[in-house]
């Protein structure tokens, strides 16, 4: 599995494993902070580009060696939630709630194409119509596209659960 791994540095010794839709972000802007970022909580954007957070680093982008020693002697966590209500909370996020543009507007069309117009919203222009949940649902289990985006694919196979990952601390979020 390709994880992304953060660090505040060798400071801290502290590795997190984002996991989309189980407070990443919020995870992140406390990494910042811990760091030493200034900045307050509602001014940190982009908390998910590490160029423009420099104290956020990828583990896989540092040296071999220093991988390593992170993966050996570093405190090692992550965050879980239920499986259904982050489904929920990705679909809510990324397809209901996202301007036209952006990068999941072909899951979209795919899904309106494939399982028609929810009938309730046939009234809609075809470009502004958003699937429902239940054909949002159909489409990941009948095209096997669970895990093209990480908001929605199981975290089992995106975090390293199965062994590859000897996590300290795996925290739930619930909301």
């Amino acid at each position: 599995a390709v994880v992304s791994t953060q660090s505040t540095g060798s400071e801290h010794k502290l590795l997190y494993v984002a996991n989309p839709k189980c407070g990443s972000t919020s995870f992140k802007k406390f990494l910042l902070k811990l760091g030493g970022d200034t900045r307050d909580y509602s001014e940190m954007e982009s908390v998910h580009n590490e160029e423009r957070n420099p104290l956020l680093k990828n583990l896989w982008d540092e040296p071999l060696e220093f991988q390593k020693e992170a993966l050996e002697t570093y405190f090692k966590i992550t965050f879980v939630r239920n499986p259904l209500v982050r489904l929920v909370s990705g679909y809510r996020n990324k397809i209901v709630r996202v301007p036209k543009g952006h990068y999941v507007d072909h899951i979209q069309e795919i899904i309106a194409n494939n399982y028609g117009v929810d009938k309730a919203l046939s009234w809609m222009p075809r470009k502004l119509y958003r699937p429902s949940f239940e054909q949002f649902v159909e489409y990941l289990i009948y095209t096997g596209n669970a895990k093209e985006n990480y908001h929605w694919a199981p975290f089992a196979d995106y975090i390293g659960l199965c062994g590859s990952m000897k996590y300290d601390l795996m925290g739930q979020k619930e909301t």
